[in-house]
């Protein structure tokens, strides 16, 4: 009876750090979601340079993945600089399936190394001020 509360006890935990882990990303997701929308607006509507896009495209990253590690580091309380860049890692690969679903051509090139190398160390600052900004306010 011990060994099935246990298995049920682990099951629990996974479960909790998967949610912990897709909260945030989903946020993330959506900030991505609304400025690429803006994005295309723009360049629809007005004479906006679309020599721009890619770097529009880096702070939204940047920004993004920030604020996700950050709030998953903040859920986990602990391992700010771990969490943030499992969510880096992860908000990546959430975006290159995306481009893959939307049927870019995609192949994983300079650009591709860039967003993720960005993704992850938005993640990893996000996470550090997560978890120090959590731990102030107890």
């Amino acid at each position: 009876m011990d060994n099935a509360k246990n298995i049920q006890k682990k099951n629990m935990e996974f479960l909790n750090i998967i949610i912990n882990i897709i909260k945030p990303q989903i946020i993330a997701i959506l900030i991505t979601a609304i400025v690429f929308i803006g994005m295309a607006i723009l360049l629809t509507y007005t004479d906006f340079n679309e020599t721009k896009i890619s770097t529009v495209s880096l702070i939204c990253t940047a920004v993004a993945t920030l604020i996700c590690g950050f709030d998953t580091a903040a859920l986990f309380g602990k391992k700010g600089f771990i969490w943030g860049a499992i969510s880096g890692i992860v908000y990546s690969i959430i975006i290159f399936i995306i481009c893959i679903i939307a049927g870019t051509n995609f192949t994983f090139d300079f650009g591709k190394i860039t967003t993720l190398i960005i993704s992850i160390a938005g993640g990893m600052i996000g996470g550090v001020l997560g978890v120090n900004t959590k731990s102030n306010k107890h």
